[in-house]
């Protein structure tokens, strides 16, 4: 409780508003001032950085990954992670596990190939599940100017099994037999984690995703007489 106020005998001149020195003591009466209520509005940002996890306008995917050594690398014939809600937990993905020490918050996940399409037509790449960030670069910007703008296919947090996130492209005739560059780019920051997608090629064939056997039209590298499938550098160099 404040202490109470003590009020004297003294009665200034100047308030000529005041009958007595215990008018003078309440200010409002006075000197004639009418009390009211100032509302101060609170400013609204520019900037909110409180999700900015799941923002791509604050990441920079070479920023993060230029220089930088994979924990684990290699080679997979399925890709894909389930929500994994226990993030204290090494990761799942791609059918295996991350190593123990680690736990789901700050991973980044980064897969690179090529499509060597069979058959002419349509071709599509899902994203189904995005937790929090994901992006899709095809052709020579999956190879070289590797940013966002040139991305074909990114999604934020959400869950879009009912209506997939989709990027198509045509196969022509033409280039059937030829590769083509992909790469996918996924992150996780802190929480939960999971990224569900999957190609589907010009007959409707699940040709890679969660879950899904080694197929001849996705491959890692390759060079013959009949193919041209380059080796990727070395992780860590590409921008």
């Amino acid at each position: 409780m404040s202490p109470s106020v003590t009020v004297t005998g003294e009665l200034p001149p100047y308030a000529t508003y005041c009958d007595d020195n215990v008018e003078y003591w309440s200010a409002c009466q006075c000197f004639g001032i009418t009390p009211t209520t100032v509302t101060v509005v609170k400013p609204t940002p520019t900037t909110n950085t409180r999700n900015a996890y799941r923002d791509f306008s604050y990441l920079n995917r070479n920023s993060l990954l230029g220089g930088a050594t994979p924990l684990q690398s290699g080679i997979v014939s399925q890709v894909g992670s389930i929500e994994q809600s226990n993030y204290g937990l090494p990761l799942q993905f791609d059918g295996l596990t991350a190593p123990g020490n680690t736990a789901m918050p700050f991973n980044v996940l980064e897969h690179r190939g090529y499509i060597v399409p069979a058959a002419a037509g349509d071709y599509k790449v899902l994203f189904t599940l995005v937790d929090d960030l994901a992006a899709v670069w095809i052709g020579n910007h999956a190879i070289t100017g590797i940013i966002l703008s040139q991305s074909v296919l990114n999604g934020t947090l959400g869950s879009y099994s009912d209506s997939p996130l989709t990027y198509i492209f045509t196969v022509s005739q033409a280039d059937v037999g030829k590769p083509i560059p992909i790469r996918i780019f996924w992150a996780n920051a802190g929480g939960p984690a999971g990224h569900l997608w999957k190609i589907i090629d010009s007959n409707g064939t699940e040709i890679l995703g969660y879950g899904t056997p080694k197929n001849p039209q996705i491959v890692v590298s390759c060079s013959g007489l009949d193919i041209n499938a380059p080796e990727w550098p070395v992780w860590g160099t590409e921008l």
